[in-house]
C-alpha cells in the first residue's frame, strides 16, 4: 500500500507542477474540471444515487454547473467561497454530532447531490483563482495538505494511541494531528524564510497553516463519514495506493476555499478580479 502511494505521487506531481507553472490558466483549469468531474462521479454514488442514468444525469448537471461558473468566476468565486466557508461550519456539525452518537447526516440523494456542489465547486474555484493569481501559492497549499497527510500518516502510525473521531475514522489518532500541524508549521516557517516576509506576514502565514491542518482534517472526516453511510472503504480506485478521486482531494476541498478566501484578504483582495 505504501509502496503503491509512493509511485502514484511520484507520477502524479511533476504532472501536477506542469500544470501550475507551465500551462496557460484555461489548461489548467480545465484540467482541474476534470478532476473535479471525476470526484463529481465518485460523489454521485456517495449521495446515493446507484444508476448509471441517474449518475450519469448528476455528471451532466455537474459539468453545466462548472461551465456557468467558470465564465462568470468573476463576479462568482468571492460568493461561492464564502458560502463554502458557511457550508463547512454545517458539515463540522455533522462530523462532531456524528462522533457524539447523533446520526444526522443527510440520506436524501437530492440534498446530497447539492453537498456535493457545495464540496467540491468552490474548491476547484479556489484553486484556479490561485493558480491565475499566483502559482507559488497554489504549490503553498498544496504542500500545507500533502505535509499534513504526511505528518499525520507516519506520526499516527508510529506513536499513535488516542483515537481522534474514532466512531467516523477509527484509525486517526491525536498524534497523527500532532505529526501533521509539526510538519505544516516547519513548512510554513521555511516559505517564510525563503521569502523573507516581515514578522506580521509570517505570524500570518503560520497561523493560516495550523488552521489549514484542522480545515483540512474535516474533509477528510466528512469524506470518511459519506463512506460510513455508502458502506465503501473507498470512493473509487482509480488512483492506486490512495483509492478514489475523492480519497485524495477530501483535505484540498476543505481547505481550498479557506486559504484562498484568507490569502485574498492578505494579498489585497485578489479575488475581485
Amino acid at each position: 500500500m505504501l509502496y503503491q502511494r509512493i509511485m502514484t505521487s511520484i507520477l502524479l506531481i511533476p504532472i501536477i507542477l506542469l500544470l501550475m507553472f507551465v500551462a496557460k490558466a484555461t489548461w489548467f483549469a480545465s484540467a482541474m474540471a476534470v478532476v473535479t468531474l471525476l470526484g463529481a462521479w465518485e460523489w454521485s454514488y456517495l449521495a446515493g444515487w446507484r444508476s448509471w442514468r441517474a449518475r450519469g444525469a448528476y455528471l451532466l448537471v455537474f459539468t453545466f454547473v462548472l461551465t456557468a461558473c467558470y465564465f462568470y468566476q468573476t463576479s462568482f468565486s468571492l460568493i461561492a467561497l464564502l458560502l463554502a466557508s458557511l457550508w463547512w461550519l454545517v458539515a463540522f456539525y455533522w462530523v462532531l454530532s456524528h462522533q457524539q452518537g447523533l446520526s444526522v447526516l443527510p440520506k436524501n440523494p437530492w440534498l446530497n447531490s447539492v453537498v456535493g456542489g457545495l464540496i467540491l465547486i468552490p474548491a476547484w474555484l479556489a484553486v484556479i483563482a490561485l493558480q491565475k493569481f499566483n502559482p507559488l501559492y497554489l504549490l503553498l497549499l498544496f504542500l500545507f495538505i500533502w505535509g499534513a497527510d504526511s505528518g499525520a500518516y507516519f506520526v499516527g502510525r508510529r506513536f499513535g494511541k488516542q483515537p481522534l473521531a474514532d466512531k467516523i475514522s477509527p484509525k486517526k489518532t491525536w498524534e497523527g494531528v500532532w505529526g501533521a500541524l509539526a510538519t505544516v508549521v516547519v513548512i510554513a516557517l521555511g516559505y517564510t524564510v525563503l521569502a523573507d516576509l516581515s514578522f506580521e506576514r509570517a505570524f500570518g502565514f503560520v497561523t493560516l497553516s495550523v488552521a489549514i491542518v484542522f480545515i483540512s482534517i474535516l474533509g477528510d472526516l466528512l469524506e470518511s463519514l459519506f463512506k460510513r453511510q455508502a458502506q465503501v472503504k473507498d470512493s473509487g480506485n482509480l488512483l492506486p495506493g490512495h483509492g478514489g478521486i475523492l480519497d485524495r482531494i477530501d483535505s484540498l476541498t476543505a481547505a481550498a476555499p479557506f486559504f484562498t478566501l484568507s490569502l485574498s484578504l492578505m494579498e489585497g483582495g485578489f479575488l475581485y478580479g
